[in-house]
């Protein structure tokens, strides 16, 4: 677990380093709302709950329509922690308006049981809006592609968690 989150601030901060007069680097802070889906062949349930989440980003105009910001958060819902690592491309469709899209990797921060797979591999979609030129307000829903079960007996059981962030930011 240590050796992720390190490479994670290695590689939010390599990307800081990167020489650009259009990047800039900040944190954010916000809501964090975690749903849970457990899938099998007689039903299926599931649950929510929320917590807060903290991080930092960086973000490199790559054009004057296209950015990339990649993003490393620490969440908590219940006493329960969770890190993401994301990197998102941003589209502007007005000056400070830009929807977003890009791959996450969650990750449980405490330890789960044998049949629960602690790694999981998202796709988030968003958008942010530059309300001054420092402060950020922001909303991305991330979906979870891979299977959080494991070592079950039947293959046909699948959990799946799915993430809501709404925060404020702001950069350097």
């Amino acid at each position: 677990m240590k050796k992720i989150i390190c490479l994670s601030i290695l590689f939010l901060f390599g990307f800081f380093y990167v020489k650009s007069q259009t990047s800039k680097f900040g944190v954010h802070a916000g809501y964090l709302n975690g749903h849970v889906r457990v899938i099998e062949n007689n039903g299926s349930a599931s649950t929510s709950d929320s917590g807060y989440f903290l991080g930092a980003f960086s973000q490199f105009e790559l054009s004057d329509k296209i950015a990339l910001t990649p993003q490393v958060d620490i969440g908590s819902i219940n006493n329960n922690g969770f890190g993401f690592l994301s990197v998102l491309f941003g589209y502007y469709i007005l000056n400070d308006f830009k929807v977003e899209a890009g791959p996450q990797v969650s990750y449980f921060l405490e330890t789960t049981p044998e049949d629960v797979n602690s790694l999981g591999l998202d796709i988030g979609f968003g958008m942010s809006y530059d309300i001054t030129d420092k402060f950020i307000i922001s909303a991305r829903y991330n979906a979870e592609l891979s299977n959080r079960a494991s070592n079950v007996d039947s293959e046909d059981i699948k959990a799946r968690y799915n993430w809501l962030l709404i925060g404020l930011g702001y950069s350097f």
